[in-house]
């Protein structure tokens, strides 16, 4: 993996070790393509951030398992 590939394969990692699932990409077939966008994933790098002294409120472990929380309650209601 590259860099922004090593990025993504930690995340979803994360995101399959808190759920207990396993993350799978389904990208869609060339007619599918026609009407949707190929792009299929889009990284921000936190550099310029934190050049101007911002400072993330949560590892990248943490934020998912509280996002996934989040969600998982609210599904319960």
């Amino acid at each position: 993996c590259d860099r922004r590939q090593r990025q993504m394969c930690i995340r979803d990692r994360l995101v399959a070790d808190h759920t207990g699932k396993q993350v799978i990409f389904d990208l869609p077939d060339s007619v599918e393509k026609a009407g949707f966008s190929t792009a299929t994933k889009a990284l921000m790098c936190g550099n310029k951030l934190r050049g101007l002294g911002w400072k993330p409120h949560y590892s990248m472990k943490d934020g998912i398992a509280e996002t996934i929380d989040i969600l998982r309650e609210i599904l319960r209601k």
